[in-house]
């Protein structure tokens, strides 16, 4: 049997579509996998920033206080009422992200009983 030349082309032509219709389904699901993956990303950073806001509230709010028990003076007590306010601010912006996992709320627990500790005079 004798293959013409149309047929050859055309029998080209449909191997080369197949081809290119899986390597667009393999990029798609690829692409799609990346954006997966930035938005765990993203959401990573915003956590860390956030409890990088909570550790500089929680210093401010003990240097405060350290500050009004040696000296007692109210004047130091400033910065421990302006930290404390933001300190639980951080904390619901770390809770209410995404969802926590058993054992992430576990800590989250133990973080906000520490906080409260921290701050209470």
């Amino acid at each position: 049997m004798k293959i013409t030349l149309d047929k050859k082309i055309l029998g080209g032509f449909v191997v080369c579509s197949i081809v290119l219709l899986i390597v667009a389904t393999i990029s798609f699901k690829n692409s799609e996998s990346v954006l997966k993956s930035n938005k765990l990303v993203n959401h990573t950073h915003e956590v860390i920033y956030e409890l990088d806001q909570i550790l500089f509230s929680s210093v401010n709010a003990e240097t405060g206080a350290r500050g009004f028990v040696i000296t007692k003076d109210e004047k130091y007590l400033e910065p421990f009422n302006n930290s404390k306010s933001r300190l639980f601010e951080h904390i619901q912006k770390v809770a209410s992200g995404e969802e926590l996992a058993k054992a992430e709320v576990q800590k989250h627990r133990e973080f906000q009983f520490w906080a409260e500790q921290t701050v209470s005079l």
